[in-house]
């Protein structure tokens, strides 16, 4: 059984991993800040990324206590499932908190662009982060 708490652990350190190395890369790439459309364009590819793997890094948490829950059907001594569980949420909370630093990365971006759109546009896409979707679009906002 503890096999499969591993097996399950490193699919969600592998999300959160590729989230991690993507948003890291695109701040590198834009060196602090927002100077043009193309750089918005990676935000908002960035932003949508970290959602959906996001999406993935919660499906996995669900599926694993899913699992478990078959597994005690099936025989598995509460006890010995609860140990796993704690180990699994040990590990993969860690992580996820890491994740989110990275996300204020992105969320500290600063403007070098006198486009007042582009500006407005960022800030929509901070804003559709927060809001349960499964990517940003570029809304109409004036």
């Amino acid at each position: 059984m503890f096999i499969f708490t591993v097996l399950f652990m490193a699919l969600a350190i592998a999300v959160q991993a590729r989230s991690i190395i993507g948003i890291g890369r695109a701040v590198a790439r834009l060196k602090g800040a927002i100077r043009d459309e193309r750089d918005l364009q990676l935000v908002r590819r960035t932003i949508n990324m970290n959602i959906q793997l996001a999406i993935m890094y919660i499906v996995i948490g669900i599926l694993y206590a899913f699992a478990l829950l078959i597994l005690i059907f099936n025989g598995v001594s509460l006890g010995s499932a609860a140990i796993n569980l704690l180990i699994f949420i040990a590990v993969t909370l860690p992580v996820g908190l890491y994740g989110r630093g990275y996300e204020k990365r992105i969320k500290q971006l600063k403007m070098e662009n006198n486009d007042s759109k582009i500006a407005a546009r960022f800030l929509d896409y901070l804003t559709q982060w927060l809001e349960p979707r499964w990517r940003i679009s570029d809304r109409d906002v004036n």
